[in-house]
């Protein structure tokens, strides 16, 4: 060290000094790396949470839209029970289409089926027909579906329809129960048969 007027005059810091400032800058850094951890998980969590939000309210409102217009709802498999009914065949509003909502447990996943002659259903047409769509997106699992018809009573109530659907994300990591969505919809017929 230099001396100056009697005294000595210290150039640069202790070496108690700088392990204090390290181990400060290091506390600092390990908080602020743990909050942007944090932020990306939330924010991937809240983006997953998204699609399953806008896959399911799409596919609510393509069955509803369909069911709506259409006629003599039927439950499948023929004789099933009230939560085992996972599929429905209709008359679409052009009065001839057989159409089928088809819930795929295999590969957790919601098809369209359609057959102008009455002769597909959900268990006999392979996955490689052409008839057959599929409406969720392979992101989102649907882990339940079922449909609920209550037949028509002459003159005082139409048919409806009451759909129930689980869905949550499909990556294992954020397929927790806070991003699984129950929904439920009740559809009846636009016109007064």
């Amino acid at each position: 060290m230099a001396q100056f007027n009697g005294k000595y005059k210290r150039n640069g810091f202790t070496l108690l000094e700088m392990v204090v400032s390290l181990g400060i800058f290091t506390v600092v850094i390990t908080v602020s790396i743990s909050i942007l951890v944090a932020l990306n998980n939330a924010q991937l969590k809240t983006g997953r949470l998204q699609v399953v939000q806008d896959t399911a309210r799409y596919t609510l409102e393509e069955m509803t839209g369909r069911l709506r217009g259409g006629t003599n709802y039927i439950p499948d498999p023929p004789g099933c029970s009230a939560g085992a009914c996972h599929n429905i065949n209709f008359i679409l509003a052009n009065g001839v289409t057989s159409f089928w909502y088809c819930w795929d447990q295999n590969t957790a996943s919601i098809y369209t089926r359609y057959s102008p002659d009455n002769s597909l259903t959900c268990s006999n047409a392979s996955s490689a027909d052409i008839a057959a769509s599929r409406i969720t997106t392979p992101d989102v699992i649907i882990s339940n579906l079922n449909f609920f018809v209550t037949p028509a009573i002459s003159g005082s109530q139409q048919a409806m329809v009451t759909i129930t659907m689980q869905a949550q994300a499909r990556d294992p990591k954020l397929a927790s129960p806070d991003t699984q969505m129950n929904l439920q919809t009740t559809v009846t017929r636009r016109k007064r048969q």
